[in-house]
């Protein structure tokens, strides 16, 4: 099945944010590469800022799909989903694009409620121990490693680092 244009313009949003940023997310580059005209692009996205905060939702969704995943058999309560969230965050490879998207983001006042939204789900920071909130600060930190290639851990390390914020972020059942 073919993707809507809708998702072949956040495709092509993402991959121009890879290589120059947000500077480049132009609706001129988004028609260059979807192939589509700039009204067609203009009719699913009326202004940038709506491009950009697409892009933003896919990066939130996906935590959010990362960590539904690892709480799927478990508790749903807050030390559960805690720990599903670090899990999830410890998955894959952060890419530079992804850095720079929640870089530009987070502290938005436009998609201050979709991060505050999956923060408030899965992280509930006051119902959290210190061991798990310093699961999640080290989880976000070994992302914007793996993001910006900062820290180059062997798999024998990276393994035991993700083990040792598993146990933090552990709920204490």
């Amino acid at each position: 099945m073919r993707p809507s244009n809708r998702e072949l313009i956040i495709d092509a949003a993402v991959e121009l944010f890879a290589t120059s940023g947000a500077e480049s997310v132009t609706y001129d580059d988004l028609a260059a590469q979807t192939g589509l005209t700039k009204s067609g692009i203009v009719y699913h996205f009326a202004t940038r800022q709506l491009i950009l905060e697409a892009v933003a939702g896919r990066l939130i969704d996906g935590w959010a799909e990362a960590a539904a995943s690892h709480a799927a058999a478990e508790p749903d309560d807050p030390p559960h989903r805690f720990a599903a969230f670090v899990a999830g965050m410890l998955e894959g490879d952060a890419t530079p694009a992804e850095l720079r998207l929640a870089v530009e983001t987070i502290g938005g006042r436009r998609m201050h409620d979709e991060w505050h939204r999956i923060r408030a789900h899965w992280l509930q920071p006051d119902d959290a121990t210190p061991a798990q909130l310093t699961a999640v600060a080290a989880a976000l930190g070994l992302w914007v490693s793996r993001a910006t290639g900062f820290l180059d851990f062997d798999a024998v390390q990276r393994a035991a680092i993700e083990q040792s914020i598993r146990q933090l972020a552990a709920p204490g059942d």
